[in-house]
C-alpha cells in the first residue's frame, strides 16, 4: 500500500501588528452635553409657572456640597460650583 503524499505548505507571511488609534485622538472633536444635577425640594408646577426674571429658586444643596455631573446622560463626576474671575465654574472633586 502506498503512503499518501503531503503537499508542501508555504509559510504564511507575517503581518505587521498595527497600533489601534487612541480614541481621544480620533474623536476629540465630537460634541457632548455636560449637565449638573441640582435638586430642588418641593418644586411644583405652580412654582414653575410663577417663575419670572429675578426669581430665586432655593436648592437642597449647601454652598460647598458636591453635585453630580453627567456627560450625555452618564454620571461622570462629582463637582462643586465656584466663582472664578466673575464666572460660575465647576471644580471636579471626584471621578465616578
Amino acid at each position: 500500500m502506498a503512503s499518501p503524499q503531503t503537499a508542501p505548505v508555504a509559510p504564511t507571511p507575517r503581518t505587521e501588528i498595527t497600533a489601534v488609534p487612541d480614541p481621544v485622538d480620533t474623536f476629540h472633536w465630537l460634541p457632548c452635553d455636560l449637565t449638573a444635577d441640582i435638586r430642588v425640594a418641593n418644586f411644583t408646577v405652580h412654582r414653575l409657572l410663577s417663575l419670572a426674571v429675578g426669581s430665586v429658586v432655593p436648592t437642597m444643596f449647601r454652598v460647598a456640597e458636591d453635585v453630580t455631573l453627567h456627560v450625555n446622560r452618564t454620571a461622570l463626576a462629582k463637582a462643586r460650583f465656584e466663582v472664578v474671575e466673575n464666572r460660575l465654574a465647576i471644580r471636579i472633586t471626584e471621578l465616578l
